[in-house]
């Protein structure tokens, strides 16, 4: 893993500086610790893999609890959630601010980024029905079809504007759980708005994505209902395939990848570049 281990190395040497009068050595530990984390892992994968070369058994072992692997310049950045889960809807608050629109902007990560946001299944599939069992209804799987398809209308751009799509759905998931779920409402008009006005305002078109949800939405929530039951205790987010938690400093840890990448020129991530360059 040539490109951690020079972003190991980068950040290795961070000095103990300020900005705006505060002090930068948390952050540093935070992002030397994730560095630290991810090529460790990265280590532990390549040997795992030599042993599988004689090990199927261990092979399978291995892909049930990473993300899918791609191939690719970009950061591999991978989230599971819920469309009705009110944590989810705080985690994509909290990723959101710190990673995708600091400070109400677009992030420059968008570019050295390839983002996947899955959607869970909690309760199963009914294989009579062809539906998925969502935790809270049919409605929560319904509005994760529509969370699911504001990717796949878009997945031709390198554009990550369904984000900002997901995000906007997210910001009124207390709206629909208390419609649909608390009160058992069963009109699809107050989705159909709130998913509309979010397409207008991610710059996406709500008649395509309309559209994908009537005709490709089932088998997409089925496929990430495939994907995520085939992963050991799926956690939020994933990057370049190993695990992020919860508490953890998910923008140091996609910064220390995107600098091991050689992505230097990324304004969020340049305090971490920035250490290279004065070597």
């Amino acid at each position: 893993a040539p490109h951690l281990s020079r972003g190991l190395e980068r950040m290795s040497s961070l000095p103990y500086s300020t900005i705006d009068g505060e002090p930068r050595r948390g952050r540093r530990v935070a992002v030397a610790v994730a560095l630290a984390v991810v090529l460790t892992a990265t280590v532990a994968t390549l040997t795992h893999k030599r042993t599988h070369e004689s090990s199927s058994a261990s092979q399978l072992d291995t892909a049930s609890s990473a993300a899918p692997p791609t191939t690719s310049d970009k950061v591999e950045v991978y989230i599971i959630a819920e469309a009705f889960c009110p944590n989810c809807k705080e985690h994509s608050y909290y990723f959101d601010s710190l990673v995708m629109s600091p400070e109400s902007a677009k992030s420059g990560l968008r570019d050295v980024m390839n983002l996947k946001l899955e959607q869970m299944v909690i309760d199963g599939w009914n294989t009579k029905t062809d539906t998925g069992m969502c935790e809270k209804g049919r409605w929560d799987c319904e509005f994760s079809r529509f969370q699911l398809c504001g990717q796949e209308t878009t997945k031709d751009s390198d554009s990550l504007d369904w984000w900002d799509y997901s995000r906007c759905l997210y910001e009124h998931q207390a709206e629909m759980i208390d419609y649909y779920y608390e009160n058992n409402g069963d009109s699809p008009l107050l989705m159909h708005r709130i998913t509309s006005t979010c397409a207008d305002d991610a710059g996406l078109d709500s008649t395509t994505i309309k559209e994908c949800v009537d005709t490709q939405g089932n088998e997409l929530l089925y496929d990430s209902f495939k994907r995520i039951g085939e992963m050991s205790n799926p956690v939020w987010i994933y990057v370049n395939g190993q695990r992020i938690g919860y508490h953890e400093d998910w923008l140091a840890a996609i910064c220390a990848a995107a600098v091991g990448q050689g992505h230097t020129d990324v304004e969020e991530c340049q305090y971490f570049a920035d250490v290279g360059r004065k070597k």
